[in-house]
């Protein structure tokens, strides 16, 4: 079968390493995998030849560059091609440690040491000292256009893309992970006859307006274009029961709507993988090592993991604490570290490329899972796929997927979220007792070769794309068209 995948969301880079690109890249891999000729269109820019698909890049941020010139030459500054707004005054970036933490020796280590890059000081209060005049032009105003460019301009870009994909190639299907806003590849389909399937991560509408950054009349057209979508695809695969709740809540027919939970690879996350390359780049011996894997941002788990090692590291000495990955949060979570007086024994290793994460579970005696609660926790964490995979004692919040994914509490241990106090006397036993851990480690893995797997979700999609061309016509969908066509002239 052809399958034609489209990714047009402007925040899953294709070779990024979240858990939204590596879930992208692992389906196509798995349908590859599985017999079926794979090309992609994706947003962004990048080498296509560094796939082993091919790839056609949509560019993003065309807009903005442009308005900037205009305003340039306006003001008399004359061509400001040399520098683009976005280098004055750049966001913060956060790196890993370059160098182990104060009183932990680097041990030389056979392998080579882990992608991990050298901090960046980053000043707070640098935007703030700037005047109106510079943050209205080299902050504001290139939110506000790149959002109206994602989100109104971008489709219709997408679209023509993908249509001229389907008119060459003529795919038997195009396989989309839903993208805010982004009906460009959805109207190609159905134009093309083609069955469009639709992959759903998340209520997007919804989280881009909790973080503010959607309102008003882009929040409608939004939530608009995300009904519309859901209600009109061939097939929906949700990545969890919740999640499936809300799409068929939301209106689409329920036999449509499949549940395709994240997979992992069970031969690159595996508890024989060779252990020290985490212990050795950061110094930490026969440490037992408690560790949070994740974006460092608001609601993924970070702040409540650092509220409860403190007391678990007091209680446990010989103990360490480690958070792999980086985000917005990391150096307000060092500081938080430290004020704690638990820093020495509390590791970061700052943004590390999906290839080393598996190295780095290897090195894990404990990984926590401590989601904040939340009744509709529709979330299929990938990293306790990985966990369970790596033959990791994994401690979860009893939410949502958790339940099931941890057989009921036999391939780990669920507890209370958001009750401080249960973590930190759950953890500080798990640390004491090895025999313990042994025994939830065993389980995990096996938990893990019995569940999900990406080759399972590929077959699945490629069973329901048969299913759709079998049928004798497809029935074109108006609705779609209807809503969303005539704005986007």
């Amino acid at each position: 079968m052809k399958l034609l995948l489209l990714c047009a969301d402007w925040g899953v880079p294709l070779d990024g390493d979240a858990g939204s690109s590596v879930h992208f890249r692992s389906m196509a891999k798995a349908l590859s995998a599985a017999g079926h000729e794979v090309r992609i269109i994706a947003a962004g820019e990048g080498d296509p030849a560094a796939f082993p698909w091919p790839v056609r890049f949509v560019p993003k941020n065309r807009w903005w560059p442009r308005i900037f010139g205009l305003l340039e030459r306006v003001r008399g500054r004359g061509d400001a091609t040399a520098a683009t707004p976005r280098d004055v005054a750049p966001a913060p970036t956060e790196r890993p440690d370059a160098a182990d933490p104060p009183g932990r020796a680097a041990f030389p280590s056979p392998l080579p040491p882990l992608q991990i890059a050298p901090p960046e000081p980053a000043d707070s209060h640098e935007l703030q000292r700037l005047s109106w005049r510079t943050r209205l032009l080299y902050r504001t105003l290139p939110r506000m256009v790149d959002r109206w460019e994602e989100l109104v301009g971008f489709r219709r870009r997408f679209g023509e893309v993908a249509a001229a994909t389907l008119a060459d190639w003529e795919p038997d299907a195009v396989y989309e992970r839903y993208a805010l806003g982004q009906t460009g590849g959805a109207l190609a389909a159905r134009r093309a006859g083609v069955p469009h399937l639709l992959e759903v991560n998340a209520p997007l509408t919804r989280e881009r307006a909790e973080r503010g950054d959607l309102s008003g009349w882009l929040r409608r057209r939004c939530r608009r274009d995300e009904v519309a979508l859901w209600t009109t695809a061939d097939r929906v695969f949700c990545v969890s029961e919740p999640l499936r709740e809300l799409v068929v809540g939301a209106g689409a027919a329920p036999e449509r709507v499949l549940l395709t939970p994240n997979g992992v690879d069970t031969e690159i996350f595996a508890p024989e993988r060779g252990r020290g390359r985490l212990r050795d780049a950061h110094g930490l011996g026969n440490a037992v090592l408690v560790g949070w894997l994740g974006s460092l941002s608001p609601g993924r788990g970070v702040q409540e993991f650092l509220a409860a090692m403190p007391e678990v590291l007091r209680r446990s000495p010989g103990a360490c604490g480690v958070v792999i990955g980086g985000g917005p949060l990391l150096a307000e979570l060092r500081a938080v570290a430290a004020r704690s007086g638990c820093g020495e024994c509390m590791v970061f290793t700052g943004p590390v490329p999906h290839d080393d994460v598996p190295d780095c579970l290897a090195d894990l005696d404990v990984a926590v899972a401590c989601y904040p609660e939340r009744k509709d926790f529709y979330f299929s964490p990938m990293k306790v796929y990985e966990y369970l995979a790596s033959g990791l004692p994994t401690v979860a919040g009893d939410m949502g997927q958790m339940r099931e994914l941890l057989d009921d509490g036999r391939a780990g241990v669920l507890l209370p979220p958001g009750d401080t106090d249960a973590w930190i006397e759950a953890l500080t036993a798990l640390v004491a007792d090895a025999p313990r851990r042994a025994e939830l480690s065993r389980r995990a893995r096996a938990r893990a070769l019995s569940t999900g797997s990406w080759l399972r979700n590929a077959e699945i999609v490629a069973r329901e794309a048969a299913g759709i061309l079998a049928e004798t016509e497809m029935e074109p969908s108006a609705s779609l068209s209807a809503e969303t066509s005539g704005e986007d002239r």
